[in-house]
């Protein structure tokens, strides 16, 4: 809506009609606009401060809290079916954490499953050459 709005100013100040701005009742319906869309804003300042903090801060305990409000924001806006871009910024450190979660399980307990994926992916990837090949 931001970038709409923006838009729409550009494009009353382009024409004749930018004479609309020297009356008050535009600049007083741009306030209400403001007024209604602060919660929103505020919220989504909120969120991704949570998510920066959760970059920035991993590994350390004491920041484990932010960990669990990232996946809590997350479950939220899988359950209510939220934009999945409002998120994105926290899709990268999550399959990082996943990606050294499986990396410690597999170094410490299941040593040969290494090779055994690492085999998997080999002959997936010939069996599917077939398909893929042509369509690249």
């Amino acid at each position: 809506m931001v970038f709409f709005g923006v838009a729409a100013a550009l494009a009353i100040l382009l024409t004749p009609e930018r004479f609309q701005f020297t009356q008050r009742w535009i600049w007083l319906a741009g306030l209400i606009a403001f007024v209604i869309a602060l919660p929103n804003i505020i919220w989504q300042v909120a969120v991704v401060r949570r998510i920066d903090l959760a970059a920035r801060f991993p590994r350390r305990p004491a920041r484990s809290r932010h960990r669990f409000h990232l996946l809590i924001a997350l479950a939220e806006f899988i359950v209510m079916h939220g934009k999945n871009y409002y998120v994105a910024p926290a899709y990268p450190m999550l399959f990082a954490a996943g990606g050294a979660g499986f990396e410690r399980i597999f170094a410490l307990r299941f040593r040969w499953l290494k090779q055994a994926i690492a085999f998997l992916v080999v002959v997936s990837a010939v069996v599917l050459a077939a398909v893929v090949l042509p369509i690249l």
